[in-house]
C-alpha cells in the first residue's frame, strides 16, 4: 500500500502499482507447462533423428538402416577392409574405388554354362624374339642402348625422411580423402566444389589452367579414381 507524505494511504497509487492481465503471457507460461508434461521420446525416435541429422551432414558411411527394406547388406573395401554401402562408389575410409565393375564380369563369367564346344580353350603365346648385333643397330635404337647403359640416377632424395613429417602428412590425406568420399557418396559434391572453386586455379600437366567448379569437379574424380 503507497502513502502519502503526511502517512494517509493514497488509493490513486495503490491502483497503478497492480499487476494488469496479459493474456501473451498467460499463454506462454501455459505452453511451458504442457512442455514439462510431454512424455519422454522412445529410443527408435531418438535414432531415427539421429540418423537423419548424420545423412544430413553427409557424416554417415552406410546410408542405410539394418531394418531397412531396401538394404542389401554392405560390401567390404577391398583395400582397408571397411564395411561400405552398396551405393558407395568410394570407399568411406581410405577412399579407394570399389571395384563392382569387375566383380560384376566376374560373375557373369562364371554363371554362363559351357557347352561341349565351347568348353575350356588352351591358347599357347608364341614370341619370337630377334637380337640386333652391335653392328646392325643403326641410329635412335644404339642412342638407346647408350642411355639405358648410362649411369644411375637415384630418384629418392638423399638424406634420412622426418618419420613425424610423414605420418603427419598421411593423417592430413587420409583426413582429405575421407572427406572427398562422404561428399561423393552422399551426394553433396557441389557443396566441396564450391569451397575449392571460389579463387583457386586448377593446374594439371598437359592441360590448360582451368578455373571453376567444372576443373575443380574432374580434379576430384581424377585423383579419387587414381587413388591419390
Amino acid at each position: 500500500m503507497a502513502l502519502v507524505s503526511d502517512g494517509t494511504p493514497d488509493p490513486g497509487k495503490d491502483q497503478q502499482d497492480e499487476i494488469l492481465p496479459n493474456s501473451v503471457a498467460d499463454e506462454f507460461f501455459g505452453r511451458i507447462k504442457h512442455d514439462f508434461r510431454r512424455p519422454r521420446p522412445s529410443e527408435e525416435a531418438i535414432a531415427s533423428a539421429l540418423q537423419a541429422i548424420q545423412k544430413l551432414t553427409g557424416e554417415v558411411i552406410v546410408e542405410h538402416s539394418v531394418g531397412s527394406p531396401h538394404n542389401t547388406g554392405g560390401e567390404k573395401c577391398p583395400k582397408c577392409g571397411g564395411e561400405n554401402s552398396v551405393t558407395n562408389r568410394f570407399c568411406g575410409y581410405c577412399g579407394t574405388l570399389m571395384d563392382r565393375v569387375e566383380k560384376a564380369q566376374a560373375k557373369l563369367g562364371a554363371n554362363q554354362p559351357q557347352t561341349g564346344s565351347e568348353g575350356p580353350h588352351h591358347y599357347h603365346h608364341h614370341y619370337h624374339h630377334h637380337y640386333f648385333s652391335e653392328a646392325e643397330k643403326v641410329g635412335p635404337a644404339k642412342q638407346l642402348d647408350n642411355r639405358s647403359i648410362g649411369p644411375h640416377i637415384p630418384n629418392e632424395p638423399e638424406g634420412p625422411v622426418s618419420s613425424e613429417n610423414e605420418a603427419e602428412a598421411t593423417s592430413a590425406i587420409q583426413k582429405l580423402v575421407q572427406t572427398w568420399s562422404r561428399c561423393f557418396n552422399s551426394k553433396r559434391l557441389d557443396e566441396l566444389v564450391e569451397l575449392y572453386s571460389l579463387d583457386s586455379i586448377v593446374l594439371r600437366p598437359n592441360s590448360v589452367p582451368a578455373h571453376g567448379q567444372d576443373a575443380v569437379r574432374q580434379l576430384f574424380e581424377t585423383a579419387l579414381e587414381a587413388g591419390l
